[in-house]
């Protein structure tokens, strides 16, 4: 019994590991907008905090501020 419960958590923990999407950066959103698009959609639909939606909402807003008119007083 204790080699199949062994054998059993291994391939759970295999299949749980595999299941998590790499941390992509705030740069490299930047440098790949339709992917950062899609992924801030999701997660302003969705309402996740998960380190990718992070990164693409940064970018997301440093995009909008590099393109925002500068005021003149």
């Amino acid at each position: 019994m204790t080699k199949r419960s062994l054998v059993i958590t291994f391939v759970l923990a295999a299949l749980l590991s595999g299941c998590d999407e790499q941390p992509k950066t705030k740069e490299w959103f930047k440098d790949n907008p339709d992917e950062m698009n899609k992924v801030f959609d999701k997660c302003q639909k969705s309402g996740d905090e998960t380190v990718n939606c992070r990164n693409a909402k940064a970018a997301h807003l440093e995009i909008q501020q590099k393109n925002a008119p500068v005021p003149q007083y």
